[in-house]
Formats: C-alpha cells, sequence, structure tokens
C-alpha cells in the first residue's frame, strides 16, 4: 500500500560515517548501510528497496541488483547474511509504518480501539516478541510508543486491530505489558511518526535531495 512506500522515501540516504554522527532522533529518519562510506551505493540500494516496495519485488531480485556494488564496497567480502538483513529489515520498517498509518486513521481507531502485538512463533522467534505476544491495549497506550514492531533486525511481529467485543475476551493477564520482558534491540520499536524529524535541503546533494522530492511527488 501506499503507506509504506510514501513512509520509505521520506528516509535520507547517507553514508554510514555521516550516519553515526546524527543525533539519535535523526538516525530513525536516516537510511544507511553499515561499512558503506560511498553515497552512490547507498542511493543504488535505496532505489533497489524502493522498487521492491513500489512494484513488489522478491529478496532475490533485490540482492541481483545491488549484491556487486555492495560487495566492492566492503572490500570485496559479503559479510554472512548483512543482504538479506538490509532487505527484510527495512521493508519490514516501511510495512508496519504503513500499517501504522491506517491503524491511526480516525474510522478505524472507533471500530478497533485496541491494539494486539502478533509475533510469528516458531523456532525463530526472538525472546523479545515471544514475550509480547497476544498483548493487547488501548491503541493509546504509551507502552507501544516503545514497544511497536519491528523489535530487532529481521523482526516478523506485526500489530492487528481489536474490537472492544475481541477485547473483552481476551484473557486479563495480557491486557497488561510484560514487566521483565527483554528490551528491543537498539534504534527499534518505536512508533514512526514521520513528524519528528525534518531534514534541511541545504545539506544534501542538490541532485540527492532533487531525486527524492520526484519519488515523493509519485505518490
Amino acid at each position: 500500500f501506499d503507506e509504506d512506500v510514501r513512509w520509505f522515501r521520506a528516509r535520507i540516504p547517507m553514508t554510514d560515517p555521516e550516519w553515526r554522527v546524527l543525533e539519535y532522533r535523526a538516525r530513525r529518519k536516516a537510511f544507511w548501510v553499515a561499512g558503506v562510506a560511498q553515497l552512490d551505493v547507498v542511493v543504488d540500494v535505496w532505489e533497489a528497496i524502493d522498487r521492491a516496495l513500489a512494484q513488489g519485488a522478491t529478496y532475490n531480485e533485490f540482492r541481483e541488483q545491488v549484491i556487486e556494488r555492495l560487495t566492492r564496497a566492503w572490500g570485496g567480502v559479503e559479510p554472512p547474511g548483512r543482504v538479506e538483513v538490509i532487505f527484510r529489515t527495512n521493508v519490514q520498517l516501511a510495512y508496519q509504518a504503513g500499517r501504522w498509518r491506517q491503524l491511526r486513521s480516525p474510522a478505524v481507531l472507533v471500530s478497533h480501539p485496541y491494539w494486539m502485538f502478533d509475533a510469528v512463533l516458531d523456532v525463530r522467534t526472538t525472546e523479545v516478541c515471544r514475550a509480547r505476544h497476544g498483548v493487547a491495549l488501548p491503541a493509546n497506550h504509551l507502552w507501544w510508543k516503545s514497544n511497536y514492531p519491528p523489535l530487532h533486525f529481521n523482526c516478523r511481529s506485526g500489530v492487528r486491530a481489536v474490537t472492544e467485543e475481541e477485547y473483552a475476551r481476551i484473557p486479563e493477564r495480557r491486557r497488561l505489558p510484560p514487566t521483565e520482558a527483554e528490551a528491543p534491540q537498539e534504534g527499534f520499536g518505536f512508533t514512526p511518526d514521520m513528524q519528528e524529524w525534518r531534514p534541511d535541503p541545504a545539506e544534501y546533494p542538490p541532485e540527492l535531495w532533487a531525486m527524492l522530492e520526484r519519488k515523493i511527488a509519485t505518490l
């Protein structure tokens, strides 16, 4: 849906060194690739993920588009699993941001005023997500501001809307936040409020800024 693409296109590509000097709040609106200092390579990866979101490209298609340049940027060696982490984490971040905007719609909040944390339970599920699975709270509960998925790299968890009737059938113990659950990975778990930081166009190359504006304008 359009919301996930719009959120992703508001993230600003930058190099690893540039990202590391940003204040923490601003990092959440930046797109970077660990270990890559060439902006043109970062932009190539950003565009490949943008195509995947807008056109439904698969991980294998994404990898084919970026693997050669990324491997060169990493000194000729591909760290095990890193390309997949880049793809799946960014796609999930965008998807959950789009989902958040839909769940916050006034009509949805009236009909479904509660949210439930929904983890994928299998051998790959982390304790971070397993501890939160099934927790149902009001959509405006402060807990969501630091426990909204994804909670870590490669996280597969989500949130689903719940009606008053459904909430009434949920056991009392699942209506409370877990008190001793492991914290989300650093940089994860926050609601995707697009208004909390806006980049300054003067700080970026004109051609890059123009490209980003064209991308956003297509929605």
